[in-house]
């Protein structure tokens, strides 16, 4: 678990990963020092932001919106309603600490696995759901990759 330097508590329980990551963006020279790995898909869509903060990784994913068939057949209506920005068909951006996330657990079995998704890939021509597995972001980081493409069928190649 992280510490607060102030409080001496825990920091993934007292701030909120939303506003930090917003603070982030908003200090681009600080950003730069803590981002550690960018997803990205083939048209370049941020698909995922993983950056180093106190103790833990601050895990960012933005938002979405999905074929209005895949749309209807992935999600409910209430579950549009409460999780969209328009009640329907565009995905609120998510923010979260890697501890409440599948990508904090590289040795469990079967494979823990993170739905990535932006307006061009998410869904693969079968259904599934284009997935990070926990061991392979946990390889990226330990080999100091900082730019990963991922293809509409699930491949992937570090860029840098």
């Amino acid at each position: 678990m992280s510490q607060d330097a102030e409080s001496g508590g825990d920091v993934s329980s007292t701030l909120d990963p939303e506003s930090i990551y917003v603070a982030l963006i908003g200090d681009p020279a600080r950003m730069r020092n803590l981002r550690r790995i960018r997803y990205w898909c083939s048209d370049r869509c941020l698909l995922l932001d993983a950056v180093a903060v106190v103790d833990t990784i601050l895990i960012h994913q933005k938002r979405y919106k999905h074929s209005d068939v895949v749309n209807q057949r992935r999600s409910s209506p209430a579950g549009r309603a409460k999780n969209t920005t328009d009640g329907d068909n565009h995905w609120k951006p998510s923010t979260y600490f890697i501890e409440t996330s599948a990508l904090n657990y590289p040795n469990d079995r079967p494979t823990p696995r993170l739905g990535v998704q932006c307006d061009h890939v998410g869904v693969t021509a079968d259904g599934s759901v284009l997935t990070l597995s926990a061991p392979d972001f946990h390889a990226d980081w330990q080999e100091g990759h900082s730019e990963i493409i991922m293809r509409r069928d699930g491949t992937r190649y570090a860029v840098r």
